[in-house]
């Protein structure tokens, strides 16, 4: 098994408890499904991937977070990713595991000249699931990032991302959207752009925009800029609220009795992300949202 640089103690640990690492490859054209599975009972689980896209090549990763329905553990995942130059990662990541159980989800991305790394990330299981990135950029590579939570009762779902843009003309975009339904849910969104001062001309923009369906929801959102260039368009926002009332009695002149008017509310909502989600993974995606 490789190392992984930057260990933390998370995976410190993880090694002392038996975790594998697997290694992908991809020098043509592939897509590769990855299930991750927590079995046991009060039994820490997880595993690694180093991944590697040579030049020119293209990988479609799926990766499904699930759980037996007692399981009571922890999941702790770690990849570490480096697409070369002109390669394409595009990756998904849906996490349902049981109530009872909690991820940590860390992933380590290089992003060479010119290469591209897609993401979509649907959060909905485990009492306590966070999702890290951390990203370097370099010349003209593109980032694009989406994700849906989907938040209930007494669960926490946490999307945090910080990505460098190290090189010139580097784009990114990253939008997250919660939904939140249950009294104690909440839902977490911490994304940090930094701009290096040789990132001349890059092109930013980052948005979490947050959809309360009941009293006591709470949403924690912070995005960040910290730039030390002068010729770059960079923005962040943040948005929360309720479904829109005007909306509401639009539907409701029309004859639309309530309770379908919220579902064709919040599924708008939804659904503006879901076409970002790729061909290979969208059966899976749709079936649980």
């Amino acid at each position: 098994a490789p190392s992984l640089a930057g260990e933390t103690a998370l995976n410190v640990w993880h090694k002392a408890q038996g975790g594998h690492t697997v290694t992908l490859t991809a020098t043509g054209a592939a897509t590769v499904h990855v299930v991750h599975v927590l079995t046991g009972d009060n039994v820490p689980t997880g595993g690694a991937l180093a991944i590697q896209v040579a030049e020119g090549a293209s990988l479609t990763l799926v990766e499904h977070v699930v759980g037996h329905p007692a399981s009571r553990g922890w999941m702790n995942v770690r990849v570490q990713a480096e697409i070369a130059a002109n390669g394409t990662l595009t990756h998904t990541l849906v996490q349902n595991l049981p109530r009872t159980s909690c991820l940590t989800y860390q992933a380590d991305l290089t992003v060479g000249n010119t290469a591209t790394y897609t993401a979509f990330t649907l959060n909905m299981g485990g009492a306590l699931a966070r999702v890290e990135r951390h990203m370097d950029t370099h010349t003209t590579s593109h980032v694009h990032m989406t994700g849906l939570a989907l938040t209930d009762d007494a669960q926490t779902h946490d999307i945090t991302v910080r990505l460098r843009h190290m090189d010139e003309a580097t784009t990114s975009h990253i939008h997250q959207r919660n939904i939140l339904r249950g009294t104690t849910s909440h839902a977490v969104f911490q994304g940090k752009f930094y701009v290096d001062p040789k990132a001349q001309k890059t092109d930013a923009y980052m948005l979490c925009a947050s959809l309360l369906l009941a009293e006591g929801a709470r949403v924690s959102a912070k995005p960040e800029l910290e730039i030390y260039a002068d010729d770059v368009k960079c923005s962040h926002g943040s948005s929360t609220g309720s479904l829109n009332p005007d909306q509401m009695f639009y539907l409701a002149a029309r004859g639309v009795p309530e309770a379908v008017a919220k579902r064709l509310l919040v599924s708008a909502f939804a659904d503006e992300l879901l076409a970002d989600v790729p061909a290979s993974a969208k059966p899976l995606v749709t079936a649980h949202v």
